[in-house]
């Protein structure tokens, strides 16, 4: 059968070999590998394809570095190697296995509770996700990896063993409540942090939308853009604050980006006019 994989036309270039084109294809009879070596190949194979594996938001991901691209017109990222050889390309796969199991390993340690004696504040901004959901953890994780504030009863060994290395991936703080009489289980509140410097300062908030006051390094989380922006003109308007020193920052690619307040506002007229268009269509009808 025929695998295809690519070639790394930059080394190829180093070591004096023509590759004109970054993919190739080489026959192979399975027959003739042996069978560790077929395993291997295997789970890196799609069809033909031999694909590269990444890592994200606590899970391994075949072709994609994030598992939304699969559903798109997008080609999957094949295994690079440095020769059109069966050899080369088994070195490839194992190189391949090796760097995601490094990451693995270093998301794969205890989660180090904060404990608490009483609900935070903010407890109404934590979904709850009820343990009388049979695939509770399963929806745990897929609101981890949605970066939402989640809170749930269960046994503290289910986090220790089952979530921690998408709750590490994730960056997540996790808050302890004790559940008297209960020795084994307990409430866990659980939020992301998102932290990178901006301007030289260290910004760290628990929500990916934020007002920063530039010249004090004050921050306001807000839950969304419309929200920031209304915290952004409110805050403009009181004594002492020069409405230069604020700006609306996003969460972008591990990094804060500044969102133009000046685009909010028409994003913000926009919906206002299309809510007055299908309230005045609704009225016709």
């Amino acid at each position: 059968m025929k695998l295809r994989f690519e070639i790394d036309q930059a080394d190829s270039f180093r070591r004096g070999i023509d590759r004109p084109k970054s993919i190739v294809s080489i026959e192979v009879n399975p027959a003739d590998l042996p069978e560790d070596t077929r395993a291997l190949i295997a789970n890196h194979l799609a069809g033909i394809d031999v694909l590269q594996f990444f890592y994200h938001n606590g899970e391994i991901i075949k072709g994609y570095a994030v598992r939304e691209l699969s559903y798109t017109s997008r080609e999957p990222r094949r295994i690079v190697a440095k020769a059109a050889n069966i050899e080369a390309l088994v070195e490839a796969v194992k190189a391949n296995d090796r760097f995601i199991a490094g990451i693995e390993e270093s998301f794969n340690r205890p989660v180090q509770f904060r404990l608490i004696d009483k609900p935070p504040k903010n407890e109404a901004d934590f979904t709850v996700i009820s343990d009388q959901h049979s695939a509770q953890l399963q929806e745990v994780c897929e609101a981890v990896r949605q970066r939402r504030r989640i809170r749930f009863d269960c046994f503290l060994h289910d986090v220790q063993d089952g979530l921690n290395k998408v709750l590490h991936a994730n960056s997540y703080v996790v808050y302890l409540l004790p559940l008297p009489p209960s020795t084994a289980s307990a409430r866990f509140y659980c939020e992301p942090i998102f932290a990178a410097e901006f301007l030289g300062r260290p910004i760290v908030a628990h929500s990916p939308i934020i007002v920063l006051n530039e010249r004090t390094g004050r921050i306001v989380e807000a839950v969304t853009l419309f929200q920031a922006l209304d915290i952004y003109l409110l805050s403009g308007m009181r004594p002492g604050t020069v409405a230069d020193e604020l700006g609306i920052l996003m969460w972008e690619g591990g990094k804060w980006v500044i969102a133009a307040p000046e685009g909010l506002i028409d994003m913000a007229n926009d919906a206002q006019s299309r809510a007055m268009g299908e309230a005045q269509a609704a009225a016709c009808a």
